[in-house]
């Protein structure tokens, strides 16, 4: 019972997307200019709260992870689709991995209007840094270099938390982890860390909000991938 309530509380579940992989291009067959052009439509979409222009931005077969937190270990769940609005009667999420996304998560996506205009900084922005963000400065920060691991570090950090190892409740949840892997794995190289600060009102001092996700390069064409609100929260 321990496992299977462990495995609730990450998420997990076996993976419900089967079938052929699509095939991932590397980041230097895209161009810079399709990079800007998706962030600049998924800005937009996220504004104006159009799930239907921010789909269009969501691989059909891979969807996206959206991880969050309720305690030390972040919360990983993959769906086919986001709802940016309350009860949308043309929109349903459907989950491939995980069961449940809680009300103060989508209402970040609800709520959050984010900065349109962007100042570009350099430098990857980590989940310290994140945990400190009113000291940063305001703007849009994207690391290049390739991410690597960008949900199975956790996941693995995760499991060596709850189990020890080789019991049978370790080898369930790593057979999981393996399979579940293979999916992200897929689209690991070809990411782009992107994380955008900034003031609330839009002033110095006023607190800092953040928005991180990733953008993935998929069959030459630039995905949102993954939506990390477990980075800025640090009340773990």
């Amino acid at each position: 019972m321990r496992f299977f309530a462990a495995l609730l509380l990450f998420g997990f579940c076996f993976p419900c997307w089967a079938g052929s992989a699509p095939s991932v291009t590397r980041n230097g067959a895209a161009t810079e200019q399709a990079f800007k052009q998706t962030l600049q439509k998924l800005i937009r979409a996220f504004n104006a709260k159009d799930s239907a222009a921010i789909n269009r931005l969501v691989h059909p077969q891979i969807g996206i992870y959206v991880l969050y937190r309720t305690g030390i270990p972040p919360i990983s769940v993959r769906v086919d689709r986001l709802c940016l609005q309350e009860r949308e009667s043309d929109c349903e999420m459907n989950f491939l991995m995980g069961g449940d996304i809680p009300d103060f998560v989508s209402m970040q996506w609800q709520n959050q209007q984010l900065d349109t205009d962007p100042v570009s900084r350099s430098g990857r922005i980590t989940e310290d840094d994140l945990c400190d963000m009113d000291s940063m400065e305001p703007g849009l920060y994207i690391d290049t270099q390739k991410p690597g691991a960008i949900l199975s570090d956790r996941w693995r950090k995760g499991i060596e938390m709850l189990y020890s190892p080789m019991t049978k409740e370790w080898q369930q949840a790593m057979a999981w982890f393996e399979r579940e892997s293979d999916v992200v794995d897929r689209f690991d190289d070809s990411s782009r860390h992107v994380t955008l600060l900034w003031r609330e009102n839009g002033d110095e001092h006023s607190w800092t909000e953040a928005f991180v996700c990733y953008l993935s390069m998929i069959d030459g064409v630039w995905y949102l991938t993954v939506l990390d609100y477990a980075s800025p929260d640090c009340s773990a």
